[in-house]
C-alpha cells in the first residue's frame, strides 16, 4: 500500500494585475500580480496628475503569483494609479495594467 499526497500548482497563463484589496483604503493596500513567464516587472504608483509617488518593484520574476503591499502613510489622500510593466522574451514584448486606488484617511 503506498499513500501519494500531490499539490497542484497552476501557473497563470496571462501578465497581469489580479486585485488590489482594500481599495479604498487606510494607508495599506496589497497588490496581487500574475506572471506567466520569466520577466522583468516594473510596477509604479502615479497620483493624480501623473507624477510618479513610488517604484515598488523593477525586478526579474519567474512564473507565478505574487503580492506586494504599499504603505502610503506619507503620502495625500486621493486618487492613485497602480502601473505594471512587464518585458519579456527575446524581442523584449512589453505589456502594460494598469488600475486606480483611492487613499482615505
Amino acid at each position: 500500500s503506498c499513500n501519494l499526497d500531490f499539490t497542484i500548482l497552476v501557473l497563470p497563463d496571462e501578465f497581469g494585475i489580479n486585485k488590489i484589496y482594500p481599495n479604498p483604503f487606510n494607508p495599506i493596500t496589497k497588490i496581487e500580480y500574475n506572471i506567466s513567464s520569466y520577466a522583468l516587472v516594473l510596477i509604479r504608483i502615479f497620483d493624480i496628475r501623473g507624477r510618479m509617488v513610488v517604484e515598488l518593484l523593477n525586478e526579474f520574476h519567474n512564473p507565478g503569483q505574487y503580492h506586494l503591499i504599499w504603505d502610503a502613510g506619507n503620502n495625500a489622500s486621493g486618487m492613485y494609479f497602480i502601473e505594471m510593466m512587464v518585458r519579456h522574451g527575446d524581442d523584449l514584448t512589453i505589456f502594460r495594467d494598469m488600475h486606480k486606488i483611492l487613499y482615505l484617511k
